[in-house]
């Protein structure tokens, strides 16, 4: 039997149907936790790619469901800005929009823990500054301590 005429959603689900398999559902789990969010990616490609594993993996998975594995691979302060801006049951779309609205209009997630290390020789060291205020109610008056070996021991650590 020669199945030509058939679209890509039959072979799509003759495919999953043949192998369908442990082995199959523990590789696609993994790529689905491999791939994080981040804000170079664009949304929608990477929102699309990963309810359809979802969907792969489980097609009886209810929206709430695939809602919350899609938010827990967005990392750190965007997976909780986008859970204040939505509720349980949003569609695909919305979640597309949340992310793209949050990635080019503000700067969450840009800063990584991964930041070049010459973010921290830009900042110029300031010392320690003490006010101290005197009996009469002025307090204008800033000491400031700089200590060399202080600041050598800061450095070592």
């Amino acid at each position: 039997m020669v199945h030509r005429e058939e679209g890509n959603p039959w072979w799509k689900s003759q495919i999953i149907q043949k192998y369908r398999n442990g082995t199959w559902i523990w590789q696609t789990t993994m790529s689905f936790k491999n791939d994080k969010y981040s804000v170079d990616k664009d949304p929608y490609e990477w929102c699309l790619r990963q309810s359809k594993i979802l969907e792969a993996i489980d097609p009886q998975m209810n929206i709430q469901m695939r809602n919350h594995k899609l938010l827990t691979q967005i990392p750190g302060e965007l997976e909780h800005e986008v859970k204040c801006r939505c509720n349980q049951s949003l569609t695909l779309d919305e979640i597309e929009n949340i992310l793209q609205f949050l990635s080019e209009r503000t700067n969450i997630g840009e800063y990584s823990q991964f930041r070049s290390s010459s973010f921290k020789e830009k900042q110029p060291f300031r010392g320690l500054q003490r006010q101290t205020q005197r009996k009469n109610g002025r307090s204008d008056q800033k000491e400031t301590y700089v200590s060399q070996l202080w600041f050598n021991r800061l450095l070592c650590q």
